[in-house]
């Protein structure tokens, strides 16, 4: 048997509890619950940390957060220890492609790809020279274009960076309208299309879901909303826990975020059907997950704060339960798992279907403790800074979270604590069912979250950091980091 390909697909900021797998009201995801017949569905997928940086690299090391460490926006990892790395190694294509800066701007997360495409909204020709990476400097964007054989669609690029998009006049023009997830996967089928013989391996970020709520089609917001969404975003969102702005004008985000999920399903579908019709499906291994979740002001267990969004300390099932669809290289019947799994089990599942060492499903481990942690944000980091202008109180959200999920009848078991600086631990006991059901059964973890995390050492991945440019400190503002 030829060795099989790899693809993995990440919803961005996608928690389970909104798509179609795990029986929401709205179908949010009806492709991708279309291909999950034929594939295996783990119900109780929990995220190892609950941002982009922090679960990415577990995703592709199969360290915990604990391990690797990459926990702030600047933190960089040592080459050597991807899974991709590995595949590359052993002579597959592999490519990753995401409007996602960390994936792609230099974290050394995109070592071991062949091929790093960050897929700029900004720009027509993702696949082109981006002239938004060499500001001013003209001279040196225009060689980069023909250098990278790519000079027309580089100017084209250039054109709709100094002016506008409609200066295209068509030249490019419908390229502009695409969705984020429409134009990932166009790029990826792209280079898909192009390589040559042999095995690959791909990884996409679709952003879709990721805040600003931009969707192309409305099914469940309204225009209002749409509104309130632009007016938010030219506000500061801290507004929402200072209390200068109503908790249900957040709540109300939410119907923006199921049509974008919609938007990214339908992208992933046309995707699966092309790779089908190409005759390449068959021998893919294809993992649909989340990085994280979402929250829409949920009230956490462990700290004293709403929750929105993610990547502020919180350790709320909104942020770590995501969905997890695998399609194993044959598979054609579709099997459900309730046990709890963690990402950070992908990389070892991509090594043992890759080297043809499947006897089981590693991704399913009953026995096995889930764990899941947060560091929560730094005094020195803007974001915090910009908190502070409206909260009065913000150490809950500079508070070390973590849990551990073991498999109980009709769903898991949840041991969670909170740690803020010079303050006690915070912990609690929480029942969660596999229809997404929660009930506090004690506010304490009887010092079981301690003892799973006692033998966590750091496992010096981390390189150091690098130095955020403004380029990437523009997206990353866009994107609620900074």
């Amino acid at each position: 048997m030829l060795s099989p390909n790899v693809l993995l697909v990440v919803l961005d900021s996608v928690r389970a509890q909104n798509t179609s797998m795990h029986g929401y009201s709205r179908d949010t995801t009806p492709n991708i619950a279309e291909f999950a017949e034929r594939a295996t569905v783990y119900k109780q997928a929990k995220s190892p940390g609950v941002w982009t940086l922090a679960s990415h690299t577990s995703m592709f090391t199969g360290y915990h957060v604990e391990e690797h460490l990459l926990t702030f926006n600047d933190h960089v990892i040592e080459p050597g220890h991807s899974v991709w790395e590995g595949l590359s190694d052993r002579g597959y294509q592999t490519g990753v492609f995401s409007h996602n800066p960390f994936l792609t701007g230099g974290t050394g997360l995109e070592a071991g790809f062949d091929t790093a495409i960050t897929t700029n909204q900004e720009v027509p020709f993702s696949e082109a020279v981006d002239p938004y990476d060499y500001a001013d400097d003209y001279v040196e964007f225009i060689r980069a274009g023909i250098s990278d054989g790519t000079p027309i669609r580089s100017v084209l690029n250039g054109v709709v960076a100094k002016f506008e998009p409609e200066v295209l006049d068509g030249l490019g023009g419908w390229e502009v309208d695409k969705t984020p997830a429409t134009r990932c996967i166009d790029t990826f089928l792209d280079w898909h299309e192009s390589r040559s013989d042999g095995p690959w391996g791909a990884c996409l970020n679709l952003m879709d879901a990721h805040w600003p709520y931009q969707p192309h089609e409305l099914n469940w917001a309204s225009e209002e909303t749409v509104a309130l969404a632009t007016e938010l975003e030219s506000e500061s969102l801290w507004k929402f826990e200072g209390g200068q702005r109503p908790w249900s004008e957040w709540e109300a985000m939410e119907d923006l975020y199921d049509d974008c999920i919609r938007q990214a399903d339908a992208a992933v579908g046309h995707m699966l059907r092309t790779l089908e019709e190409r005759g390449d499906l068959e021998n893919t291994l294809v993992i649909i997950t989340g990085d994280h979740g979402e929250a829409f002001g949920e009230q956490s267990a462990v700290r004293d704060v709403t929750v929105r969004e993610h990547g502020s300390g919180a350790i709320h099932e909104s942020v770590v339960h995501v969905p997890l669809v695998v399609n194993w290289p044959g598979e054609t019947g579709g099997k459900v798992v309730d046990s709890p799994t963690s990402l950070t089990w992908l990389k070892d599942a991509i090594e043992q279907a890759t080297l043809g060492e499947l006897e089981s499903d590693p991704l399913q481990r009953p026995d096995k403790p889930v764990l899941a942690s947060t560091h929560g944000l730094d005094p020195d980091e803007t974001k915090y800074k910009k908190g502070t202008k409206y909260v009065d109180n913000m150490a809950p959200f500079q508070s070390h979270s973590r849990a551990v999920y073991e498999d109980v009848e009709g769903g898991v078991r949840k041991y969670a604590d909170s740690k803020i600086q010079d303050r006690p631990r915070t912990s609690a006991t929480i029942y969660v069912s596999n229809t997404g059901e929660r009930s506090i059964e004690a506010d304490t973890d009887s010092g079981r979250t301690e003892s799973e995390f006692a033998d966590i050492e750091n496992m010096g991945v981390k390189r150091g950091s690098i130095e955020i440019d403004d380029q990437m400190e523009s997206r990353l503002a866009d994107l609620g980091y900074m």
